[in-house]
């Protein structure tokens, strides 16, 4: 019994052994098909590996300016690749110095083609604009236009004495219709051309190319635009405070003319200058006859106080021209035999239909001086902005008078306050106070196809105030004195389009007696720009 069982159990021993060793073959054929698998992954690492090694060594190859060099420390014969050299491997790789230490290439050196990416994205940012994805080119269609309309009175003196103003008569027009198409070329050339009517008269206006970010000069401008000179003038007509620029810009800036110029920043940006030369008497076209009829014009500004991007600001700003005077004919106007001097004359705060309220008539002179001293303060939604401007006329004379010097002198104040809010942010790269966004934009519609109840939108609001004067006489030289007091409320509807009423109060001190007094204009402009 006992042999027989002992028999047994070997038996089925010997069977559970075979049956096992049975079923282990699969398992075994498995490991081993996993086994070739991940020797063939790992050769494949290997020549991923030993590829991506060759071609760094010939980006760096390449950034050194040089092909690939087998003697050059940094580099080792690969036995695989044989004819090409691979950067050996070290923990200490020393790359050239454009790059830095994560590998990357932060500023465009040799090798690198700027302008490549020549597909446009089209986009609305306060005007219709495209640029490519590198933004090396740019380029914004937009325009403006501004429609007055205006209401005048007067004391019966003032436009009907000897030497008064003439009828006063209410009107509308088109101050400003234009087209304006800039951009940049290339990263480092920008342009503008600008084109349209300013009183119903074709004219160019800013027409000019840049190269920006050259060595010492910043900025090169080449082309017709404005002289730096005044911050008032150097604002956009599409961002003033009140409808228009204050007594003392038709007679002391020398605004748009035909010339060139450099411009930068200074101090990490607490600070612009510029400096150019000019034709002095450029017109609607850009054009200028006359030998020896340039200027020299420059303007420096100061800005020590910068917070929460120009919410609070505080300017400082100096300027300085000096020009030789073109040649005129009786009235003022370039002529290629005339008297040499200048004419000096102001309009009103208003253009509908208006007369000039001071006027030098021409002065013969042989140079001309100005001056200009700027300030300005914004502390959220108030701003505070004033100028003080100054010409002397060297050697002027008036019919037969004795040649001297003749000095006239102006300024404004004004202020304004957001009664929404909002403030004019300041532009350090330019050294003024810019445009508005409002808070909130004029809005009126239903709330939806199934909700008939109207939801609305305020826009913004400012109130304003300017009080400026002028004087115009000194020796011989009777132009007169002015000044004038200005209200304004604006309504913002949106960062593209606002109204403006403007009612201006104008006390005129005229070389002839009789013609002196008070003239009023209620103005109001609608204005669209983009």
């Amino acid at each position: 019994m006992v042999g027989f069982k002992t028999l047994g159990w070997w038996a089925i021993c010997l069977w559970a052994s075979c049956t096992s060793l049975m079923a282990a073959e699969p398992w075994e054929e498995d490991i081993r098909k996993l086994q070739q698998r991940l020797d063939q992954l790992e050769g494949q690492c290997t020549e991923l590996r030993e590829e991506n090694q060759w071609l760094r060594a010939g980006q760096i190859a390449i950034l050194k300016g040089g092909p690939l060099d087998p003697a050059d420390p940094s580099f080792a014969l690969s036995s695989q690749f044989g004819k090409e050299a691979l950067p050996k491997e070290t923990e200490n790789e020393v790359l050239p110095a454009s790059y830095d230490q994560a590998g990357k290439q932060p500023q465009p050196t040799q090798g690198v083609e700027i302008g490549k990416e020549t597909s446009f994205k089209a986009q609305w940012k306060n005007g219709l604009q495209f640029q490519s994805a590198d933004q090396a080119f740019k380029l914004h269609v937009g325009g403006r236009l501004h429609v007055d309309a205006g209401w005048w009175q007067a004391e019966n003196g003032v436009e009907d004495a000897p030497g008064g103003l003439g009828p006063l008569q209410d009107g509308a027009n088109y101050r400003r219709a234009r087209i304006r198409v800039n951009g940049t070329i290339y990263q480092n050339v920008t342009w503008i051309m600008e084109y349209g009517f300013e009183n119903g008269v074709p004219a160019f206006f800013d027409t000019f190319g840049e190269i920006n970010d050259l060595p010492v000069l910043g900025t090169l401008r080449i082309g017709h635009f404005r002289e730096p000179f005044s911050m008032d003038a150097l604002t956009s007509g599409n961002h003033l405070m009140m409808i228009e620029r204050s007594l003392i810009h038709d007679s002391m800036v020398p605004f748009r003319n035909t010339g060139i110029m450099a411009y930068d920043n200074w101090g990490d940006d607490s600070g612009t200058w510029a400096l150019g030369g000019f034709r002095v008497n450029s017109n609607l076209q850009g054009a200028d006859a006359g030998d020896g009829d340039y200027s020299v014009t420059g303007r420096v500004t100061w800005n020590p106080w910068y917070e929460m991007k120009g919410m609070y600001a505080l300017h400082f700003g100096l300027g300085y021209s000096f020009r030789n005077p073109p040649k005129l004919n009786a009235v003022g106007l370039p002529s290629a035999v005339g008297i040499q001097g200048v004419r000096l004359s102001t309009r009103p705060e208003f253009r509908v239909n208006a007369p000039l309220v001071v006027d030098t008539g021409l002065v013969a002179c042989d140079a001309q001086n100005l001056i200009g001293a700027e300030f300005g303060f914004g502390s959220g939604p108030v701003l505070i902005q004033a100028e003080y401007m100054a010409t002397f006329l060297h050697n002027a004379v008036v019919g037969a008078s004795t040649p001297d010097t003749a000095f006239m002198q102006g300024a404004y104040i004004q202020g304004s306050y957001f009664l929404t809010g909002e403030n004019r942010p300041y532009n350090r790269q330019n050294g003024i106070f810019t445009g508005v966004q409002p808070h909130e934009r004029y809005f009126r519609t239903r709330r939806s196809a199934c909700d008939p109840r109207i939801v609305s939108g305020s826009g913004a609001w400012e109130a304003a105030v300017r009080y400026s004067w002028i004087d115009l006489s000194d020796g011989a030289v009777r132009g007169g004195l002015a000044s004038d007091i200005s209200m304004g409320i604006n309504w913002y509807l949106n960062p593209n389009s606002r109204f403006m009423w403007d009612y201006i109060a104008i006390n005129r001190s005229a070389p002839t007696a009789g013609a002196s007094g008070w003239a009023g204009v209620l103005g109001m402009r609608y204005q669209i720009d983009f």
